[in-house]
């Protein structure tokens, strides 16, 4: 749901025939007010990973939308995005502050999702890379930079640990690199990476501290240092807390 009330129900199930998709269109139109759309992705994995690779609309609106610091996104059912609006303006704030961009700075968003904090990071860079192996969050990110006006963030699909060192390969030195991966943390061809091109300042967003901890002294092995951390309380009233950790280049430890 977005703070306008729009909600988007995204169903996950193991078969791709759901019986009486018209009753319970009808059923969430009368329970919850603001109901916009209904999606199915399929799931027929056995493990940890809840969302299939795909969805298709059953009912309504293909995307609704979000506004974060004054741009709009548009929300796929596929695409990542923070559920709690509030706080996400909080920490890409958070992020953005201790990046201290420059103007004439290149940017990689590693894992950038629909490309929100590319884009609310755009304004301040001379330019932004996101990587993101979803295709719909590729897509949406690119309609998201047409519809906000952004020309200067581009957009590669695919994994990180895949594309990264690839583009570092073909010459890309960024000053800046910002990581929130999933809770599994960082690949370790994408540490390489960033070893490779030495980045001024290295931005870590993460919502599973013992990997992002891991991660960070594996940085902190080949000459960087853990300068600040923060917190931001995404979900009060859970244990639910994104940490953002600023590394710089330092002795090797």
């Amino acid at each position: 749901s977005n703070r306008r009330g729009d909600v988007m129900v995204l169903l996950v199930a193991a078969s791709d025939r759901l019986p009486e998709v018209s009753m319970l269109t009808e059923l969430l139109q009368k329970a919850m007010l603001g109901f916009r759309a209904l999606h199915l992705s399929v799931n027929r994995a056995r493990n940890n990973v809840i969302l299939g690779s795909s969805s298709r609309k059953l009912w309504g609106a293909d995307t609704i939308e979000e506004t974060l610091l004054g741009l709009t996104f548009e929300i796929a059912p596929l695409s990542f995005f923070q559920v709690n609006p509030d706080q996400c303006e909080r920490l890409y704030e958070c992020a953005i502050r201790l990046a201290a961009l420059r103007p004439e700075d290149i940017v990689v968003d590693a894992y950038a999702g629909a490309g929100t904090i590319s884009l609310c990071m755009a304004g301040s860079a001379q330019k932004v890379i996101g990587i993101e192996i979803v295709p719909q969050a590729v897509e949406a990110a690119r309609r998201n930079a047409a519809r906000n006006g952004i020309a200067n963030a581009e957009f590669h699909l695919g994994a990180v640990e895949d594309v990264l060192p690839g583009l570092v390969g073909q010459g890309l030195h960024p000053d800046v690199v910002l990581l929130d991966p999933p809770r599994k943390g960082v690949e370790q061809p994408v540490i390489d990476a960033v070893l490779r091109t030495r980045p001024r300042r290295v931005v870590y967003v993460s919502c599973h501290v013992p990997t992002q901890a891991r991660d960070v002294k594996l940085l902190a092995q080949e000459g960087y240092r853990a300068i600040r951390a923060a917190a931001v309380d995404m979900f009060p009233g859970t244990a639910n807390v994104e940490t953002v950790v600023l590394l710089e280049p330092g002795q090797t430890c």
